[in-house]
């Protein structure tokens, strides 16, 4: 009997090491130097990038926007690398950097609506030229045949914008006192947890966010495309957007 439960504790601790053998990996110089170097690369280049617009400083309201949009990338990699060196504090970092997304899109709509002149140059551009939004499947507009692009409408993508920002910093408050109180559990897809209900509000809240700044962009293209935003608006779309659901991914 002995040996069967002798037997079996090593048969526990074995089970126990492989499922711990990418954590170790993690822990190891081997995981975290190419981490780092990854890391530092970005953030040189982030800091180049932003070198060069304060250097060249000549349209500070845009340059404003531009510089905090920028400052997203090596947030995301110095808490990413900080995560993967010190996991136990991974949470408290992913929440910091979940709060500055929704500043990152906040910023991004000023940025959008300053290239066009302002709120009320927009909607003089879309009242003069009668201005319609694309009617597409593929960006979920074909129902949009009878709306007017006006005032109010421009007050709905902004307030659809903005709620993201009070969501998330409440969804943060929420998760860091459940944290705190033990009931969490993130990563934890459990209904007696937090993190499910947190991810739930959060997928909701993040997708009226991202899909009025679609509305957004196909109503003021004609005006915005001698600013060339698309890159900008699909990148920023893709690292709040991607980052995310990869690491729900990695959580199942």
């Amino acid at each position: 009997a002995e040996a069967v439960a002798t037997s079996g504790d090593r048969s526990g601790r074995k089970s126990e090491e492989e499922d711990m053998g990418g954590l170790v990996f993690l822990e190891e110089a081997s995981g975290l130097v190419p981490a780092g170097l990854c890391s530092l690369a970005t953030q040189g280049v982030a800091g180049y990038s932003i070198h060069r617009h304060l250097s060249n400083y000549t349209e500070p309201r845009i340059q404003r926007y531009m510089i905090r949009i920028i400052l997203m990338v090596p947030l995301y990699s110095m808490s990413s690398f900080f995560s993967l060196a010190f996991p136990s504090i991974a949470f408290y970092l992913t929440t910091i950097r979940s709060c500055y997304e929704a500043y990152v899109l906040y910023n991004f709509m000023s940025l959008c609506l300053y290239y066009v002149g302002g709120p009320n140059d927009l909607v003089m551009h879309w009242e003069t030229d009668d201005a319609q939004v694309p009617l597409s499947y593929l960006w979920c507009t074909c129902c949009l045949v009878n709306l007017k692009l006006n005032g109010v409408f421009l007050r709905r993508i902004v307030q659809g914008v903005l709620q993201f920002v009070i969501v998330k910093l409440v969804l943060t408050v929420a998760a860091l006192v459940l944290e705190l109180a033990g009931g969490y559990q993130d990563g934890s897809w459990s209904f007696t947890h937090g993190y499910l209900y947190v991810t739930i509000f959060y997928n909701v809240s993040i997708a009226v966010a991202l899909y009025a700044l679609v509305i957004f962009y196909l109503a003021a293209e004609p005006y915005l495309r001698p600013q060339r935003p698309l890159l900008k608006f699909i990148m920023v779309k893709s690292v709040i957007f991607v980052t995310y659901w990869q690491s729900l991914l990695l959580s199942l």
